[in-house]
């Protein structure tokens, strides 16, 4: 305005001069009007939280939002006229590269999935969303793409994979163990039966023995399995963290070996969870031994019990926001470690990392299916060549007595002579069970359906003590 003013004292105010005059205020005009479009442009862009970027045909950047410069952790200066070589690593600028130019080959919509490197290096699941524009004079004026981070929606829908994977194989094995569990409840009664039966010192014992051992270890094989599918029945009830740690101290020191240091690192006061104490100790004992393999040259292997404050989400678990605290189980050593793809397998049945003949692959996925069982939550902290630690989070609960303090006298059973209605399906469970039963005094009513068990127990009903049926019992 003042350069025009001036110039209008200057100009002779002739018809030349004053059109001179005009086209300048029009054109100082024009360029204003530009810059208002421009930032109203640029402000709208920016107010939409995308990550938005343009590039001319050369693929050079032209401009972006504040959420593109946030989502690479660049200013504008540093991306306005650079190509994706000098933002990106170079096997991802190819890829961003080629697009580009399949783009400009064939003007349009573009829509594929890629990843993008974050401010903090993080790698990031991105979708791009691109289309061409051109000029006024209809000639390509270059491309636009808006980006949608999808990393959370990947990690959701591979929680939800991982789950229902889980679950399928939970059924499975839960079907496959209840009927293995049977064969072997009754290999191992008649087992026990014939051991009785035989001289102690025998030969004949010492076969029966090896039988009722191998049964032991198939019970436990069926139990893992059972654990895992969380089909396992567990007595819950008030636990003392410590004492448990306690109670299998001994047996801990005596298979860590002598070349693995053994550290029990334990909170001075009591910390109480609501859990089966047999499956909890199972769990560490899993995680003791998983560890003690991980570490062959010898390491430290260090147990930690201490109370954790919830205010942490890991994978598969939310912690509340009450005043809800938790007990936090580690199990620590300096073995070998563990890469990602061993991490995402570790929990599945029958994955095992080691020799063939050296495991079942069921420890770690009977350790998640209690864990899962007793509502708490598991977490691996891991990297090849420095060691794991599984945590446990268990909810904590107010400490209860135990019996002892509360003055309560336990009961040892005695031998009967009641009545005893026994349903069952399976032949060999049902005798063994019904001898069993009859060596105690009992007097056993066998019935091997649930319309048998009714028709026997109306005609008994008087002489009938106490019912002992199959959970499962066809009809």
């Amino acid at each position: 305005q003042s350069l025009i003013t001036e110039a209008s004292h200057k100009l002779p105010w002739t018809e030349g001069g004053i059109k001179l005059l005009r086209s300048v205020r029009l054109l100082l005009w024009a360029e204003q009007e530009l810059k208002e479009h421009s930032h109203f442009l640029q402000s709208l862009i920016n107010s939409i939280p995308n990550p938005i970027f343009f590039k001319d045909p050369e693929g050079v950047y032209q401009g972006c939002n504040k959420a593109f410069e946030s989502f690479l952790g660049k200013c504008i200066d540093d991306i306005v006229g650079k190509s994706v070589y000098d933002l990106a690593p170079r096997e991802l600028a190819d890829e961003y590269h080629a697009m580009d130019e399949e783009l400009f080959n064939n003007p349009g919509v573009q829509t594929y999935e890629s990843s993008i490197i974050g401010a903090l290096g993080q790698t990031n699941n991105v979708i791009f969303n691109k289309a061409t524009f051109n000029r006024t004079d209809g000639s390509l004026g270059g491309l636009v793409g808006i980006i949608t981070d999808i990393t959370e929606q990947k990690l959701l829908e591979a929680q939800l994979r991982h789950s229902q994977k889980m679950e399928a194989i939970g059924t499975l094995t839960a079907g496959v163990s209840h009927e293995f569990n049977n064969i072997m409840t009754s290999i191992m009664g008649f087992g026990e039966f014939l051991q009785d039966c035989l001289v102690p010192a025998s030969a004949e014992r010492k076969y029966a023995d090896m039988i009722v051992q191998s049964s032991e270890r198939a019970k436990n094989l069926t139990n893992g399995m059972l654990a895992y599918s969380r089909k396992q029945v567990s007595i819950f009830e008030p636990v003392e963290i410590n004492g448990v740690l306690g109670d299998i101290e001994a047996f801990l020191s005596n298979i860590v070996g002598e070349n693995i240091v053994l550290n029990m690192v334990r909170l001075d006061e009591k910390l109480c969870v609501r859990a089966d104490k047999s499956q909890l100790e199972q769990v560490i004992l899993n995680l003791t031994t998983n560890a003690i393999d991980a570490m062959p040259d010898g390491g430290t292997l260090t147990i930690r019990i201490e109370r954790k404050d919830p205010d942490m989400t890991i994978e598969g678990y939310q912690f509340t926001d009450g005043p809800e605290k938790h007990v936090l189980i580690s199990v620590t050593d300096t073995g070998v470690g563990m890469d990602k793809d061993i991490k995402e397998k570790i929990f599945e049945p029958f994955y095992s990392t080691k020799d063939v003949g050296k495991g079942t692959g069921l420890g770690l996925s009977m350790v998640y299916g209690i864990i899962e069982n007793h509502h708490g939550a598991i977490n691996i902290i891991s990297e090849p060549g420095e060691g794991t630690s599984f945590e446990i989070y268990l909810p904590e609960i107010p400490h209860a007595l135990d019996p002892a303090e509360e003055g309560i006298e336990k009961i040892r059973a005695t031998k009967g002579n009641e009545t005893v209605l026994l349903a069952e399906d399976d032949e060999y469970v049902r005798s063994m069970v019904s001898m069993s039963l009859e060596k105690t005094g009992y007097i056993v009513l066998e019935a091997s359906n649930g319309q048998e068990a009714v028709t026997v127990f109306t005609e008994n009903k008087d002489k009938i003590d106490l019912l002992l049926f199959d959970l499962a019992l066809p009809v």
